[in-house]
């Protein structure tokens, strides 16, 4: 974990243009490499890497060698860690807390973009010593772009520019009044099961296999919880962030520590403490 607070950082660029150039970017890649595959893929546009259902396409790929350069030639010294350059390259995961890190998703939500479903998206953040300190979640269907910025709160981008703060919503302190994603993939096998179990009692419980919607179902108050137990830096760094700002919690659970690029371990987001030391003991109570 980083020692160092955002809190006490001074950006050395424009936040407004960094935002703007950012979504810029994600905009172009959407509507040059992503959305004209979409519900378009032939069979040699997929592809498998650690697992049969650990998909990439050639959209993923395309999206991803186009934005590690523009990224990288917004802020001079950065270093472009992209989820399929990762695949090919398992030793830049140790450049994750360097001084000034782009995480990549070019598409969050492989799978589901495959079965020609709306929900994949985007996602990028910028990471300061394993510190998030911006983030985007890029909505191709939606075409609209969730931005976040260390200590000044969430805005929702629309196709037309237009930015509109989104606020936290008041819940209520029940867990079994709550929504959202969990899951306990990356649980140890001791107890795996055992979770598992745990979290089919909770009602409000869904799947929806992509970080970044999920996260933007926190930012937009439409969800109330996360649970990701197999973190990258390219899925949870954004995700941490956007929750942050948009007024939720984010800790790794069960030892509730903050998030950080290289961290690993299992995050659970919710709507406020008390909330969440409801949810990790429910969790952990196997």
């Amino acid at each position: 974990m980083t020692n160092h607070d955002s809190t006490a950082l001074r950006l050395p660029f424009d936040v407004n243009i960094m935002r703007a150039e950012v979504a810029g970017l994600l905009k172009q890649a959407s509507e040059t490499l992503i959305m004209p595959r979409w519900r378009a893929l032939d069979d040699a546009d997929i592809a498998t890497k650690t697992s049969e259902t650990d998909l990439v396409t050639i959209a993923d790929r395309e999206a991803e060698i186009f934005l590690s350069p523009h990224l990288e030639a917004l802020l001079a010294g950065s270093f472009a860690l992209g989820e399929e350059a990762c695949s090919e390259q398992g030793d830049i995961l140790n450049r994750a807390e360097d001084e000034w890190v782009w995480t990549i998703d070019p598409v969050d939500g492989t799978k589901n973009f495959v079965k020609g479903t709306r929900q994949f998206c985007s996602m990028v953040s910028l990471a300061h010593y394993g510190t998030p300190v911006m983030a985007w979640i890029y909505r191709p269907t939606e075409k609209d772009c969730l931005i976040a910025t260390a200590n000044a709160g969430v805005v929702l981008m629309s196709d037309d520019n237009t930015e509109t703060p989104l606020t936290r919503r008041t819940v209520s302190g029940d867990i079994f009044k709550m929504a959202g994603s969990l899951n306990a993939m990356g649980f140890d096998k001791s107890v795996r099961d055992d979770v598992r179990e745990k979290l089919k009692q909770l009602p409000g419980r869904s799947y929806i296999g992509c970080a970044g919607v999920e996260a933007s179902y926190i930012a937009l108050g439409t969800a109330d919880y996360i649970m990701h137990s197999k973190l990258t830096p390219w899925d949870n760094t954004p995700v941490d962030l956007i929750c942050r700002e948009a007024g939720s919690v984010a800790y790794l659970t069960p030892m509730k520590t903050r998030f950080s690029t290289g961290a690993k371990g299992i995050l659970l987001v919710a709507p406020d403490d008390a909330s969440w030391d409801a949810l990790s003991a429910y969790i952990w109570d196997v």
